[in-house]
Parts: C-alpha cells; sequence; structure tokens
C-alpha cells in the first residue's frame, strides 16, 4: 500500500547522485512572495555561497513572480568599481531560475552580486543607488 510506495520512493532517491540532489528545489529554497525577487549564488562546488575564493566561478538562481516581465542585468560591485560579467538576461519566472553561463570572482574585498530589472541598473556604480527594483548579495573573500 501506501507504506511501500513511501519505502520505495525513499530507497530511490538514496540512490539518486547527492550532486543532483542539490539543483532540486528544497523546502528551505527561496520562493517568491507577491512582487519579490530572490538572488541565490551557487559556487561552482554546488554550495550556496556566501564566500568565494580566488577564481571560484559562480552559479545565479533567479525567484521571481511569474508576472515580472523584464530584462534583468546581473551587476557585481567591488572596491568601487562595477562590472557585468553575464549577458541580460529575460527568465521566465518561477522558482530558482538559472542564469545562463557563470562568472569568476577575484580579488581581496567583498563582492555584491545584484540583479537588476527595469530602469534601476542604469549608471548606478554601488548597490546603494539601485533602489527597489534590485536585490543584491555580499560574498567574503575566504
Amino acid at each position: 500500500g501506501a507504506a511501500a510506495l513511501l519505502a520505495a520512493a525513499l530507497g530511490l532517491l538514496a540512490l539518486l547522485d547527492r550532486r543532483s540532489l542539490d539543483l532540486a528545489a528544497p523546502s528551505s529554497a527561496p520562493r517568491t512572495k507577491g512582487g519579490d525577487v530572490v538572488l541565490e549564488l551557487r559556487s561552482e562546488h554546488g554550495q550556496p555561497a556566501t564566500h568565494f575564493a580566488q577564481g571560484e566561478r559562480m552559479k545565479v538562481l533567479v525567484t521571481c513572480p511569474p508576472d515580472l516581465d523584464a530584462p534583468m542585468r546581473l551587476l557585481v560591485f567591488q572596491a568601487g568599481r562595477r562590472y557585468e560579467p553575464l549577458p541580460p538576461f529575460r527568465p521566465s519566472c518561477g522558482n530558482r531560475v538559472p542564469w545562463p553561463g557563470a562568472f569568476a570572482l577575484d580579488g581581496d574585498a567583498p563582492v555584491y552580486v545584484c540583479v537588476a530589472w527595469g530602469n534601476a541598473a542604469g549608471s548606478a556604480r554601488d548597490p546603494g543607488e539601485l533602489g527597489a527594483q534590485a536585490t543584491c548579495a555580499e560574498l567574503t573573500p575566504k
């Protein structure tokens, strides 16, 4: 019955590679609430990123409401400089949508990685100038 089905499903889950489990959306994953946009950074090793090592590659996941239909830009701010390491992206919004490509970080100063949409990206020289149409994450060097 139901217990046998549950046992079989758990057995199958145990056989899956740990790396593929990291890509699944666990219950604690960021989810959109109303108009919220959530930025999640994953290291090249598949782990959520809060720190970075020299040359470490990062993948971006964006959670956004389905009615948000605007191109997004990925902006990186470090030591007074602004970078745009990946091309703009217009996601089909939902939970944890992968941004195409990855980018590498270096330097010994904290980094602010931001996703901006609408007119927010403009000519902002630091994350504080982005306003409400952006969300950012801070990474510190390891």
